[in-house]
């Protein structure tokens, strides 16, 4: 059930909500997300620096990221870069390639490619309504 309710919530555009997490999840994740916030912006930031920072070795930190949002770390990392994104374009903090390389994409392509694909929708047609 876990990892269903972080699958959704980390695939969609709606901030990171306090939920029913044991405190040791919630802890692991408050920093997960910190360290991300942190190198948001480093195109060249790995999941080997990301567990680095997390005091563990790759593959422990790709079991507990699997087991807690049932994402890899990679795809959690790009999970929250494409969030930010998103947060920004509502606010329209600049154009789409602007967001694309301050989230830490270094194509906009690619980012436009892979912000379709978790929120169904263009990042230039985002936010429009």
């Amino acid at each position: 059930l876990l990892r269903e309710h972080f699958k959704k919530e980390f695939s969609q555009a709606s901030p990171i909500s306090e939920s029913g997490l044991q405190s040791m999840d919630q802890q692991f994740l408050q920093k997960a997300l910190k360290v991300i916030d942190i190198h948001i912006a480093d195109s060249e930031f790995s999941v080997e620096q990301f567990a680095e920072l997390m005091a563990l070795s790759r593959v422990q930190l790709h079991r507990k990221m699997k087991a807690i949002t049932d994402l890899s770390a990679g795809d959690f990392i790009k999970s929250i870069r494409l969030r930010k994104a998103a947060e920004m374009l509502k606010l329209r903090t600049g154009n789409v390639a602007d967001i694309a390389y301050a989230v830490g994409f270094n194509n906009p392509s690619w980012f436009a490619e892979s912000f379709k694909k978790q929120f169904g929708v263009l990042p230039s047609e985002y936010g429009k309504t």
